[in-house]
């Protein structure tokens, strides 16, 4: 022990305070360290510094980051309050000295110690009313419980001292709350206020974890474009590190950002690819997507389907991103005007997708309107071929996707509507009929009111048109029950029953 303490520690304050800490870590004989001590302290009792380490080394410990459990080499409060007392009889106005005491009177004593904590940190601000460390602690103090509390103490360490960067640690103080835990809403709300008060502080004071925070509010409050701007600030300080590359990526992507964003996914794989999440492979995929690398978009999705870590919602949304870039190059292929190869890809991957069990009524549909939109630029019966190919995807869209029955057959209704225009043929008659009765069933059908309008209005418009006006005044009747004031119902209605009288 007394090589610990050498000479050159007597002289140096911070040195002996560092020698005595190790004693009284290692050694287990307290009476012989604690005489030691004591008799060091009154030899070199030089500051309200040293008396306060001293204290602090009686109540050593090791904080677990994630848990904040602590692992304590000696737990002895008595000789800790020995030296707290002696170091405010040298300063009054140490605040290390009250912040100590404070912290041990917490954590020995929880809840039921924490206005005796609160007490202690008081008489310091009374007595050393401009120590940023003591409204600090004690604003960590009330965070969990009084967050009001708690602002207005940072607010009046502002007021005493406005060059103190106080907006930075409410950012801070936040994020510890928010870290802490609470309901969905709770956090989200913590959430604004992290990026609320980020956005104010001085960005060069903000470390790389206090840039890392700032990312996340900005990210889960979609601020895609100021957690761009401050990700971008924060890899020209850090650029290895995982976390803000992982949100430079989503904000990139979110901005259309998509050779930046390949860049940076590329890069997590260079840092550590092993902790990529599915997240960051579905981002990937979209910026490939996003710069029409279409295959190499699929491979990402798909190598999502095979991550241990992903969840059944990211496989979900694997699977989806899968359906809209196959949509996706197709749709080039029909904006070219190569419609072969639109179908054929069309075929290909709705077969693929249909063994795998991943196929959806998206895909359906937009293979169905790539028909719709070639019918658009031919005459006679190639339209007619294509306006008919397109009914027939309707068809297999209804029988595999009962939910979208509604949708598939008004969009077969419609179909019938071009080929008949003049509705002579009654070729949009079934369709109406099938319409009509499909919608009635539905326990609410108020969002498929228009399309039953439609309907209500073709078969009135037929019936007229073939001189079956009895027939035409009931769907007339039907039409104006749940849209009134219909003029051209009412008007066909007014001409039908003159007919009908005759």
């Amino acid at each position: 022990m007394a090589l610990a303490a050498t000479s050159q520690a007597q002289n140096d304050e911070r040195a002996l305070a560092a020698a005595i800490d190790t004693i009284v870590r290692i050694y287990n004989e307290r009476d012989i360290v604690d005489g030691f001590v004591e008799e060091i302290f009154q030899k070199h009792n030089r500051s309200a510094y040293l008396a306060t380490r001293i204290a602090k080394s009686y109540y050593n410990y090791n904080e677990n980051p994630e848990t904040k459990m602590r692992d304590f080499h000696r737990k002895d409060t008595v000789q800790a309050f020995k030296y707290i007392r002696r170091s405010l009889a040298i300063d009054p106005k140490y605040a290390q000295a009250y912040v100590l005491a404070s912290d041990i009177i917490s954590y020995e004593n929880g809840s039921e110690g924490r206005q005796e904590a609160m007490n202690w940190l008081n008489r310091g601000i009374a007595m050393n009313p401009q120590d940023s460390a003591l409204y600090l602690a004690s604003a960590a103090m009330l965070a969990f419980t009084d967050e009001a509390a708690a602002v207005a103490k940072l607010e009046e360490l502002r007021k005493q001292d406005p060059t103190f960067p106080v907006d930075l640690e409410l950012g801070r103080m936040y994020y510890r709350i928010f870290d802490h835990g609470g309901s969905a809403e709770e956090r989200y709300a913590f959430i604004e206020k992290i990026a609320q008060y980020y956005g104010k502080a001085d960005k060069g004071m903000l470390t790389k974890g206090d840039l890392g925070a700032y990312a996340m509010a900005l990210q889960f409050t979609n601020n895609f474009s100021e957690c761009y701007e401050v990700t971008t600030y924060a890899l020209a300080k850090y650029p290895d590190d995982f976390g803000l590359n992982q949100f430079f990526l989503s904000s990139a992507v979110r901005m259309k950002k998509y050779d930046e964003s390949i860049a940076a996914a590329q890069k997590l794989m260079k840092i550590d690819k092993e902790h990529m999440s599915a997240l960051d492979y579905i981002r990937y995929g979209a910026a490939l997507n996003g710069v029409k690398k279409y295959t190499e978009a699929i491979e990402q999705y798909n190598y999502v389907l095979t991550m241990e870590s992903a969840t059944d919602r990211n496989k979900s949304d694997a699977n989806n991103q899968i359906n809209n870039t196959i949509v996706d190059m197709c749709s080039e292929h029909v904006k070219m005007g190569e419609y072969a190869e639109a179908f054929s890809l069309y075929e290909k991957f709705i077969a693929e997708r249909k063994a795998a069990g991943h196929l959806d009524a998206y895909l359906m549909g937009m293979y169905a309107r790539a028909y719709i939109e070639l019918s658009a630029e031919q005459n006679g019966d190639e339209k007619k071929v294509s306006l008919q190919k397109a009914s027939g995807v309707y068809d297999q869209m209804a029988e595999m996707f009962p939910d979208r029955q509604v949708f598939a057959l008004f969009s077969q209704f419609n179909i019938q509507t071009q080929l008949d225009p003049e509705s002579e043929q009654g070729l949009a008659k079934p369709y109406a009929d099938k319409l009509i009765d499909l919608i009635l069933k539905q326990s609410d059908w108020s969002a498929d009111a228009p399309k039953l309008q439609t309907a209500y209005y073709y078969l009135t418009y037929y019936n007229f048109i073939k001189r079956n006006y009895k027939e035409a005044i009931s769907y007339a009747d039907k039409l104006l029950d749940i849209q009134p004031g219909h003029p051209q119902a009412e008007k066909i209605k007014e001409i039908s029953k003159k007919y009908a009288r005759r």
